[in-house]
Formats: structure tokens, sequence, C-alpha cells
């Protein structure tokens, strides 16, 4: 669960979403270091859609406020 103070929504993760804004928040990462840390978190080695869920994750977060876009 994460409180955003801006907007004063509260968010319900599932640990992988967790573990995304977990990475984000620690510091800037590249996607497939990002996608590198959570199959290795969760043991999702060829799993062959983890980098969409995780790409799709992110987007989530900049759509709700929870990261912005860098680039």
């Amino acid at each position: 669960m994460v409180f955003d103070e801006g907007s004063g929504d509260t968010h319900l993760l599932d640990p992988l979403a967790a573990e995304v804004l977990k990475a984000l928040a620690e510091a800037s990462v590249d996607l497939t270091t990002l996608i590198d840390r959570i199959v290795a978190r969760f043991g999702l080695e060829g799993d062959p859609g983890v980098g969409a869920h995780v790409e799709a994750t992110i987007e989530r977060f900049r759509d709700i406020g929870l990261a912005e876009h860098r680039g």
C-alpha cells in the first residue's frame, strides 16, 4: 500500500508493482536493469511477459502520478 501525499490517494500494490516502485524510488535505473531485478527477485526467469508487465506497471504509475517520465 502506498499513500500519495500530493493527491491524497491510497494505492494497493501487488508485490511486483511494489518492487517496481521501490526500485524507481531508490535510484534511476534503466528498464533492462529494472526488469532483471524483478526477474531475479520473483524467480521469473524464462517468463516472456515480465518486461511488458513491468512497462505497463510503470505506465500506470505515470498515469496516477506516482512516477514521472524522464527522458
